[in-house]
């Protein structure tokens, strides 16, 4: 008892010489700090007989003095803390929340874009006259003097050549040079044709009366020509091109010579001007001095495609020529332009 004593008087003693002393009938003591962890309360230590069972002593009221901590018992100073219900700082920014769906089903697959690929563009077709070519080289002189036993002897090589003409006559996409060139080659493959088919000869006016150029027998691409149709309404006609008469070979002798190559759009407008040249400067065919000339008939049944004749000619030669130049022409030689 008389230690129980000097515990509480040596305990009012520490209370008298704090600096604030607490408050009469206080229970707890509020911490100046808000934010101050409370402490836990440990469970009540009996004193050092341990038969007395250890009971927690009842906080005191109001006018009670704090009861007295049992000697070696240490007692956790408790803090009330007030929780208010403060929301929390709001952002400046709005959240947007965030949706979730319970087993939502996976985005469809945007669809394989359908690669197409364009077909390049056809290339224009071109007409191979290399079996043409090759029986010119063959069976024709650089003068135009055609081998006609040698090519009726040759086998079907011009038939075949005849029958590529016909089944491919030229198309809406062939170039001006192109499609002149095959109709040039046609007339006079198919006027040596006419020629073997009815070889041996002594002129091409042996043949249909006298007029082998008017009879339609020439089949391409579904119609039916005759050598002069060729000639006029397809060459002449459509391409006003006077030296298309030193191109076509009507297979006599005063004929402008046969070249012995195949005309092509590569080589046409060349082989037209060295054909015209050689020609007019060959006095076999047109005799040309300052006051006189003595021209080819050509000039004289062909002259609305010339123009002036002499105009013409003076284009493709050196000769001096008048324009008051004496013009005559010369005698058309009929025979066969070969044997």
């Amino acid at each position: 008892m008389l230690a129980y004593l000097s515990l509480s008087i040596f305990t009012l003693l520490l209370v008298q010489c704090a600096d604030k002393p607490a408050a009469v009938g206080q229970a707890t003591a509020t911490t100046a700090e808000a934010t101050a962890t409370p402490a836990v309360d440990p469970l009540p230590v009996s004193e050092a007989d341990p038969s007395v069972p250890t009971t927690a002593s009842p906080a005191p009221s109001a006018g009670q003095e704090k009861a007295p901590t049992a000697p070696g018992v240490v007692r956790a100073k408790t803090t009330n803390v007030t929780l208010r219900d403060n929301p929390l700082p709001t952002s400046p920014k709005p959240v947007q929340a965030l949706s979730v769906t319970e087993n939502a089903a996976p985005a469809p697959l945007a669809p394989t874009p359908k690669v197409v690929t364009e077909a390049a563009p056809a290339a224009t077709a071109t007409f191979d006259h290399s079996t043409w070519d090759q029986l010119l080289r063959t069976y024709v002189s650089s003068s135009g003097q055609v081998n006609y036993s040698g090519l009726k002897a040759s086998g079907g090589e011009l038939d075949a050549y005849l029958d590529l003409l016909k089944a491919n006559p030229p198309a809406s996409d062939w170039g001006k040079n192109q499609t002149m060139a095959y109709w040039i080659n046609a007339y006079n493959a198919f006027t040596v044709k006419l020629i073997l088919d009815n070889y041996p000869l002594a002129s091409i006016k042996d043949i249909d009366n006298g007029s082998p150029w008017d009879r339609k027998w020439i089949a391409i691409g579904g119609k039916t020509y005759s050598l002069n149709q060729i000639e006029n309404d397809i060459l002449r006609a459509r391409y006003k091109d006077a030296r298309i008469h030193f191109a076509v070979n009507c297979a006599a002798v005063s004929c402008p010579p046969l070249y012995n190559r195949a005309y092509t759009a590569d080589n046409l407008a060349s082989a037209l001007n060295a054909r015209t040249s050689k020609f007019i400067n060959d006095s076999q065919y047109n005799t040309l001095a300052n006051e006189q000339v003595e021209i080819s008939k050509i000039f004289d049944w062909y002259g609305v495609d010339f123009g002036k004749p002499l105009d013409f000619i003076k284009g493709y030669t050196r000769q001096d020529i008048s324009p008051d130049a004496k013009v005559t022409f010369k005698t058309y030689d009929w025979q066969l332009n070969g044997r």
